[in-house]
């Protein structure tokens, strides 16, 4: 029998040849091996003059589940509230903490003008966004934060210092502060804007301070004292219900929080009375800048399939949660991937050439149920032996951060995650085969959304590490 890839790396250990004309190869390369637990490989006796390509997909791919609870979620552009019930990721709850800004001027509200209050309303515009059930109503609640929105405040106790909220950081409410209760039948696909009516006594107790300002500007410092912010979160008016997570647009690409035509803001309505007719007015009130808005996300994993999870930043390997791994935005859960070394591979010689690696991720998908919630794109980090994330994994040829975007093949029903990882094992093949090689893989958008998606392991080929080889056809002669 010819001596094979596979014979290389596992010590001479016999393989079976597949050997096919090139367009059963490249479908092989599209599909996968779905194979049993034996290790095989793939001949192509066509592919070019005196080579053939060979390819495997059984180099060891260690992989678990990492549950972060301090990823950044502060500023961007979208607010999310939410509270769903996830038969495999549990009860999750999407809340927003934003201060408001005060306009730079006002026109006189001062007691001498027969000014006339009307109403106080937020404007939300939905971003698109939505996960879960969107047929039943879901209550959303907004209630004022009893201090200021300062990082150092909720950060104070920690080792570190840090610059930015996460998703587990909260502000305190006062409990009978109801800004506004409503119940929102949520038409994400329909609806542009969501107009939200505030509480009638706060409403006209705002509206008061406002008239009594001595001049037309608003003091920042004073403003906050009165206002801190306002915490909003979402509710299942039945707990049986599956529920809803809706997204929302705030802020202004151009950074100034009093930039006309913001998507997402408190508006004031007040007219004047003079001896012909009444005039109306409005004043804006933006939402306030970057460093002061954050999402806050929370999960209860009790009585799921995630209810093994106990600490954050500990690696739960697939070996001991049934060969099943895991992914959400939010919430911070994240996959851990190791490949211990691919030292063996650098052993073949002269006669083999590198050609591509592909690190394959197929998931748990119902077609009909979850895909629309799978993230749209996943990214590739560096990790250590602690599970800390150490940055972006760039490819070394167009210094661009690996991604997957998630792939449903309509034709023949093939779904997955690709990252094309070529140049980088490239060049751990020429300077480092033998070192350690730790990865996490996450949503690229962790703070926007509570978008899961169910993955596997190894010993199912639901994630391995597909690689290529050119073998020289006139120097290895067959049995």
């Amino acid at each position: 029998m010819r001596n094979t890839f596979e014979e290389n790396l596992n010590g001479g250990k016999e393989m079976r040849l597949y050997i096919g004309g090139i367009l059963l190869f490249i479908t092989m390369i599209a599909g996968g091996c779905h194979q049993s637990d034996e290790s095989f490989s793939f001949v192509d006796d066509d592919y070019k003059d005196g080579w053939e390509a060979v390819f495997i997909d059984t180099v060891t791919v260690e992989v678990g589940t990492v549950w972060y609870d301090n990823v950044s979620t502060q500023g961007g552009t979208n607010l999310v509230l939410g509270s769903v019930n996830d038969n495999e990721f549990g009860d999750v709850k999407a809340m927003s903490f934003i201060q408001m800004a005060a306009p730079k001027n006002l026109p006189t509200l001062d007691e001498e003008v027969d000014v006339v209050y009307d109403s106080m309303v937020m404007y939300m515009k939905f971003n698109g966004y939505y996960y879960g059930d969107t047929l039943a109503p879901i209550q959303f609640k907004s209630n004022a934060l009893s201090s200021r929105i300062h990082v150092d405040d909720v950060s104070s106790d920690e080792k570190e210092p840090r610059s930015y909220f996460i998703s587990s950081d909260s502000i305190p409410i006062y409990e009978d502060s109801e800004l506004f209760n409503v119940n929102v039948q949520p038409r994400p696909g329909r609806m542009d804007t969501l107009k939200i009516r505030f509480n009638r006594e706060f409403e006209e107790n705002f509206f008061t301070y406002l008239k009594s300002r001595e001049n037309s500007q608003i003091d920042e410092e004073k403003f906050l004292q009165y206002i801190h912010g306002i915490r909003m979160s979402a509710h299942r008016s039945n707990q049986d219900q599956k529920g809803v997570a809706l997204g929302f647009q705030y802020g202004n690409s151009s950074g100034d929080p009093n930039a006309p035509s913001m998507p997402s803001f408190v508006k004031i309505y007040y007219h004047k009375r003079n001896d012909f007719d009444e005039v109306t007015y409005s004043v804006d009130f933006p939402i306030g800048p970057e460093d002061k808005r954050f999402n806050h996300y929370s999960s209860n994993w009790t009585d799921t399939e995630l209810d093994f999870i106990k600490e954050s930043e500990k690696a739960y390997p697939s070996t001991t949660t049934d060969n099943f791994t895991y992914i959400q935005d939010g919430t911070g859960l994240m996959l851990r991937l190791d490949i211990p070394h691919l030292g063996n591979l650098s052993q073949l010689g002269n006669d083999y050439m590198f050609s591509n690696a592909h690190l394959i991720m197929e998931p748990y998908v119902d077609i009909y149920d979850t895909e629309h919630f799978v993230p749209s794109t996943l990214g590739l980090y560096w990790s250590d032996y602690s599970n800390a994330i150490k940055g972006e994994v760039i490819d070394p040829v167009t210094q661009v951060p690996y991604t997957a975007t998630y792939f449903h093949d309509k034709f023949d029903g093939e779904k997955m995650y690709s990252f094309d990882i070529t140049p980088f094992i490239d060049v751990v093949l020429r300077t480092d085969p033998y070192q350690q090689l730790n990865f996490m893989i996450r949503s690229t958008s962790t703070s926007t959304g509570i978008n899961r998606v169910k993955l596997g392991d190894m010993k199912d080929k639901k994630i391995y590490l597909r690689l290529i080889y050119l073998r020289n056809k006139n120097k290895v002669g067959y049995e």
